[in-house]
């Protein structure tokens, strides 16, 4: 819960923040400084620009669900008797192919709340970051 408040209460100070720049190929127009897309995710790409709500957040609950799953099934194994530095390197591996699975997606932070944060960002600046003024 904490972290959706903090996520939330940056988004306000972010969109309070930003400001207005002249732009590199119009110098006659100017765009908001952050963007719609503070960071590019990669299925931006796939999507041509529009935003990926959905893709987005599925990803980083799937991550995040996923790497919660990697850290309890080796904490169990320890506690079952198991070697720690066996089951920490499994974990570490599994955090990796994770992160390698997610990262064009999302970012491959396995957070929700920044998830839900982008997504409103990107409701909040959408009409700024596709040029209509």
């Amino acid at each position: 819960m904490v972290q959706f408040i903090g996520a939330f209460c940056g988004l306000g100070i972010a969109y309070m923040l930003r400001i207005t720049v002249p732009s590199l190929e119009d110098p006659s127009r100017s765009v908001y400084v952050p963007d719609v897309y503070p960071f590019f995710p990669h299925i931006i790409d796939a999507t041509r620009g529009l935003p990926a709500y959905g893709q987005v957040f599925l990803a980083e609950c799937l991550g995040a669900m996923f790497f919660v799953m990697l850290y309890l099934t080796g904490k169990y194994e320890i506690a079952r008797g198991r070697d720690p530095f066996t089951m920490i390197i499994c974990v570490i591996l599994g955090w990796i192919g994770l992160y390698t699975c997610m990262e064009k997606v999302s970012g491959g932070i396995f957070n929700p709340a920044i998830a839900l944060a982008q997504i409103l960002w990107q409701i909040m600046t959408w009409s700024y970051g596709v040029g209509i003024d």
